[in-house]
């Protein structure tokens, strides 16, 4: 059989007709490289039966196949270069030390992507965007310079959710500058992040919503969090949940334990499940449902702005059954940034630093 040929750390999709299916499906979770399988049905009002079976399967008709397709594999890549990166704001320590050395990671961040959206816009900064990364990529990726022409060609501030979805090198750029907190290559996409802020304003949801985010962590970044319930959490890079927790759920990929197939990388990996209480008075920074905006259909997307903070409220764990990787639930809830303690540090840092034309004149030095 061609499967068992395929290497593990491979990634396979399949496509098959309904009368092979049932046999499929129930030996599916022999091979862990299968991620998917799509099932056309003779008819429209195929049973549904199937798909309870397992959380990969799809059901689809052969006219939505490759839109289903080209979905499920966005969705794949964003969760490869979707690690989000946290930092944590003790709010338990005396208001009297520097914040320089009391959580400085954290307000260090948050103070960056205020600055970055806080710049002036110029009609030059996109072009400055596509030349320097015109001259990068031809020296060392030279096939994805049509990702860069389209951008050029295409992109306008309204399609900046849109661009931001597709399965682009700009979201891995983009996500790994904001978690490594790389100055110049954010000073870049300073346009950028400031049209997802203002689509995000824009779309601001008016209603509190319960949001979802499934995430592999490493067991030490768990158990941090797991020591910090009652403190700050901020997210570094943009924060993509659902509004479906089953959605949030496949991003855990199979909890099935393989122990035949665990890498090292996986042995010391947990599977964590967020679960977001968000009220649109809270605004540290802005959130909404992307859905008409984003180039992954079915997604139920909410996204908050990259520096989100909230509350770490509770954590529990979620046992699957034998066979299965226990599930990590944390209560989280979107906080509003005006806690005294983070803003008196917030503040002080502003002050040191208040001067724009100076940052400018840091940023450019970068160009």
């Amino acid at each position: 059989m061609y499967i068992r040929s395929v290497h593990l750390d491979k990634l396979l999709i399949l496509i098959v007709s309904e009368e092979t299916a049932c046999g499929l499906i129930q030996r599916a979770h022999s091979y862990p490289q299968i991620k998917a399988i799509f099932i056309v049905p003779r008819t429209k009002f195929k049973d549904e039966l199937l798909a309870k079976w397992s959380d990969y399967v799809r059901i689809v008709l052969i006219n939505e196949l490759a839109t289903r397709m080209n979905s499920f594999k966005s969705r794949w890549l964003r969760n490869e270069f979707e690690r989000f990166h946290f930092d944590l704001f003790n709010t338990t320590e005396s208001i009297g030390r520097t914040s320089s050395d009391l959580n400085g990671e954290f307000l260090t961040s948050q103070y960056l992507i205020h600055v970055i959206i806080s710049l002036t816009p110029s009609v030059k900064d996109k072009d400055e965007f596509v030349d320097q990364y015109t001259n990068a990529l031809k020296k060392y990726n030279p096939g994805l310079l049509k990702d860069v022409q389209e951008f050029r060609n295409g992109y306008t501030p309204s399609y900046a959710l849109t661009y931001y979805t597709k399965p682009t090198f700009f979201f891995k750029e983009l996500n790994m500058a904001l978690r490594t907190r790389n100055v110049e290559c954010l000073f870049l996409f300073r346009f950028f992040i400031r049209d997802i802020f203002d689509q995000l304003t824009q779309k601001q949801c008016q209603h509190s919503v319960r949001v979802y985010r499934g995430q592999r962590m490493q067991k030490e970044e768990r158990h941090l969090l797991e020591q910090s319930i009652g403190q700050l959490i901020s997210m570094n890079s943009f924060f993509s949940t659902s509004l479906n927790r089953k959605v949030a759920l496949q991003y855990l990929g199979d909890t099935n334990i393989q122990p035949q197939t665990i890498n090292k990388t996986e042995m010391y990996e947990e599977y964590v499940l967020f679960e977001i209480y968000a009220n649109p008075e809270c605004r540290s920074r802005p959130f909404a449902i992307i859905e008409e905006n984003s180039a992954i259909s079915e997604e139920q997307e909410v996204l908050f702005g990259a520096g989100a903070i909230f509350h770490l409220k509770s954590v529990h764990r979620e046992d699957q059954g034998n066979g299965h990787h226990p599930i990590w639930i944390f209560q989280i809830e979107l906080a509003n940034g005006e806690e005294h303690e983070l803003k008196y540090h917030f503040n002080r840092l502003h002050y040191n630093y208040a001067n724009e034309e100076l940052i400018k004149l840091s940023f450019s030095s970068f160009g």
